[in-house]
C-alpha cells in the first residue's frame, strides 16, 4: 500500500528525546516499510499567534522542511494554533493545500490517508481525501479522548464519521473508551 501518514506526534530529528516526542509511531512506520509499504510521513508542527509571546518566539525555527530518521522520510508542515490551544480549521486547510502541492510533485497514486490525533489531522486528511480520492483512517490516540470531552460541537464530530473509512486502536482500552462515547461505530 501507498500511505500518507499524518500526525503531530512524530520525531523530526534523530536526537529528539523520548520526553519530547514518543517513538512508537516511528517504530510502526519502520515495520510498515519492512512489509514493503510506501509511507509518506507528514509531521504537523504547531505555530502560535503573536499575542502568545512565550510560544510565538519558537515559530522562527519552524519552517516547512524535509528530514530523514532511520531511512524514513518525514515532511514537516506548520499549522497555526488559536488562543484556546485548538488548531485553526482554516490554517489546517491552508496546510492541506501546501501538502497537496508537495504530494503532487511525488507523483504517487496513494491508497489511503492515515491520520493520528484528530485535531488537526482530521481537517487535513479530509481535504486530502477529496483531492486524492482515497479512504481515510483515524489512528485513535489517548489525547483524542480529551479532545472529544472538550469538543464544543459534537455534531461536527458525528458528521466527520461519514468521511472516515476505518478507525485503528492501539489497545483494547482505547477502543473501549471510544465505544463509551460513541457506541460501536467500528
Amino acid at each position: 500500500m501507498k500511505i500518507v501518514f499524518i500526525t503531530t506526534l512524530y520525531p523530526d530529528s534523530k536526537d529528539q528525546s523520548l520526553t519530547k516526542v514518543p517513538y512508537a509511531l516511528h517504530y510502526f512506520v519502520q515495520n510498515w516499510i519492512k512489509e514493503k509499504h510506501h509511507i509518506d510521513v507528514i509531521k504537523i508542527e504547531a505555530t502560535y499567534p503573536k499575542y502568545l509571546p512565550q510560544y510565538f518566539k519558537g515559530n522562527k525555527q519552524r519552517k516547512e522542511r524535509d528530514t530523514t530518521i532511520d531511512d524514513v522520510n518525514v515532511h514537516v508542515i506548520q499549522v497555526k494554533k488559536k488562543l484556546n490551544r485548538h488548531f485553526s480549521k482554516s490554517s489546517a486547510q491552508k496546510a492541506s493545500a501546501k501538502l497537496m502541492d508537495y504530494l503532487d510533485k511525488k507523483n504517487i497514486d496513494y491508497d489511503a490517508v492515515v491520520y493520528h490525533v484528530h485535531e488537526p489531522g482530521f481537517y487535513i486528511a479530509s481535504e486530502l481525501k477529496k483531492q486524492l480520492n482515497v479512504p481515510i483512517i483515524w489512528g485513535f490516540h489517548q489525547s483524542d479522548i480529551n479532545w472529544i470531552n472538550s469538543c464544543k460541537n459534537p455534531d461536527a464530530l458525528e458528521k466527520g464519521f461519514n468521511e472516515i473509512s476505518a478507525i485503528a486502536f492501539r489497545s483494547h482500552a482505547l477502543k473501549a473508551a471510544f465505544n463509551a462515547h460513541f457506541g460501536n461505530k467500528v
